[in-house]
């Protein structure tokens, strides 16, 4: 067999796609079934084929598993594990500036991709900032709905200070 096929084979798995099941939390596992494989991917082409003619890929790959779950100087734990939601602290208290900070906000709103745009009004309105239930729902995976807000955050909060 060669390699894309072997890997083709692994990620259809049922013994594999178990071993990811149990991943917790949920909303992380098709990231990290991804990165699993995307080390697959990189590997040399006659170790992979070694590995699975010696039928050692299945443990391979729970190994490269648990040390990107456990390890925090692995890629799975810097892009995923370790993120944390983007808080702003600069809410001002004043009734006028409150307002004006409403306004600003319709208006960067209009001026945002379509695609940002909807995902904060989903994260903020519909799901109460909850973006494991906006990932559950929408399919969408939770990385990036985490990653989409805090950029659009980020992009309003330049832009109303301008």
């Amino acid at each position: 067999m060669v390699k894309n096929e072997i890997l083709a084979q692994y990620w259809t798995s049922k013994e594999v796609n178990d071993a990811f099941d149990k991943m917790h939390p949920e909303e992380l596992r098709y990231d990290l079934k991804a990165e699993v494989f995307l080390v697959l991917c990189e590997m040399n082409e006659d170790k992979l084929v070694g590995l699975f003619e010696r039928n050692e890929l299945k443990f391979y790959i729970v190994r490269i598993m648990l040390n990107m779950i456990k390890s925090d100087r692995s890629t799975f734990y810097k892009n995923y594990r370790n993120y944390s939601e983007f808080v702003d602290q600069d809410f001002v208290s004043d009734d006028n500036d409150k307002t004006d900070m409403f306004e600003k906000l319709e208006l960067n709103m209009d001026g945002l991709h379509w695609y940002n745009k909807e995902m904060l009004k989903l994260y903020a309105i519909d799901f109460k900032k909850n973006a494991k239930e906006l990932s559950r729902k929408t399919g969408i995976p939770y990385m990036s709905i985490i990653r989409t807000i805090n950029k659009t955050k980020k992009q309003m909060k330049i832009n109303i200070r301008k």
